[in-house]
């Protein structure tokens, strides 16, 4: 299968080539003005990546907003609501206060977060200004987290973020449809920082090579690595389990991005796992599926499902025959990286009580 992506990589290099060409072209008109910004009367943090696939963005949302909610700010996250049927300017996810959307309206990683970090605005809307604006003017937030938000240049950011997959370095750094990348590595000229996710034993070597590259080509920018380390099993009620709890076999699936990520942590873990399935990112889970399931469920012995918090809300009220757990994870990044992000809001002059900048 990969030597046939590989191939055809190779045949669509061509048009590539020209869809790298249309980034430039895009990235310059946007720096120059021609193609209008919009500036929002707060700061603003992009999270983004270069690379197609997962990066671990919702899990860095996650820890940059509940990082700001601890120094004192009102967070808003805002998300384009990939998948999520809403279809208005501005969806609330969650006010701060009660969860308004359920993960089909709202997308399933824009539910994720919200129920992950309580107290915070999640909006989604794929005019993004839109909801930043009404997070400022309507649920009293003074600082917005942009996810997914690096090729998103329409509006303006104090900080951009671009995260690259530890597991996956160095496949393809060619633009779509001839490799992987989203827009060409020069684009990376406006990134404020780089995080490299997901960073394991196993990746060091790939993961030291990767950062001497970016230390070479885009010296003075920041860089930081960061790990996921499992935290706890949690059940579609919120209720904790501590990580020898599931001590029997178990069909394990997921519809996200890194799906071998997945497995090889639960690997580590020692969990017995008697069937494993993948699904493409952000699948959404029909009766039909959820009975498929189960059915393999029981042929090869498992007495449990496990899957990951992002697929465990679109299975929130599914009636299951077996019992339910996800493997809660918690990233955590180099130290110096909350600093980084605190003494770029005060270089900013950035205040809590305001959340507005001077500059």
């Amino acid at each position: 299968m990969v030597n046939i992506l590989n191939s055809v990589f190779i045949l669509l290099k061509p048009i590539g080539f020209i869809y790298a060409q249309l980034m430039r072209l895009r990235a310059f008109l946007f720096s120059r003005d021609i193609l209008r910004r919009e500036t929002i009367k707060a700061p603003v943090i992009s999270v983004g990546n270069i690379a197609m696939g997962g990066s671990g963005k919702t899990p860095v949302v996650i820890y940059i907003a509940e990082l700001l909610q601890k120094r004192g700010y009102r967070p808003a996250v805002v998300s384009r609501g990939y998948g999520g049927r809403a279809t208005g300017r501005v969806n609330i996810v969650s006010d701060g206060t009660a969860l308004l959307l359920n993960s089909e309206e709202a997308g399933d990683e824009p539910r994720f977060i919200a129920e992950s970090v309580p107290g915070i605005a999640v909006l989604t809307g794929a005019r993004r200004a839109a909801p930043c604006r009404y997070a400022l003017r309507h649920l009293n937030c003074n600082i917005i987290i942009l996810d997914d938000g690096f090729q998103h240049m329409r509006v303006r950011r104090n900080l951009d973020l671009v995260l690259f997959n530890g597991s996956a370095l160095y496949e393809n750094m060619s633009v779509f449809p001839g490799g992987l990348l989203r827009e060409p590595l020069s684009a990376l000229k406006r990134a404020n920082c780089f995080i490299i996710t997901g960073c394991a034993e196993e990746d060091a070597q790939k993961i030291d090579l990767f950062t001497r590259y970016l230390k070479q080509n885009w010296d003075g920018t920041p860089h930081y690595h960061s790990h996921f380390k499992p935290h706890r099993y949690i059940d579609s009620e919120g209720h904790s389990y501590s990580l020898q709890h599931i001590g029997y076999p178990v069909l394990a699936f997921c519809g996200i991005a890194s799906p071998l990520r997945f497995r090889s942590s639960l690997e580590q873990l020692g969990v017995e796992i008697a069937a494993f399935r993948s699904f493409r990112d952000h699948k959404n889970y029909t009766e039909d599926i959820i009975r498929k399931i189960e059915r393999q469920a029981k042929l090869c012995g498992a007495k449990a499902l496990l899957t990951t918090e992002k697929d465990l809300v679109k299975l929130s009220g599914s009636s299951l025959s077996l019992p339910l757990y996800a493997l809660s994870m918690k990233i955590e990044i180099d130290t110096a990286f909350d600093e980084y992000i605190t003494s770029q809001l005060r270089r900013h002059d950035i205040t809590v009580a305001t959340g507005v900048s001077s500059s």
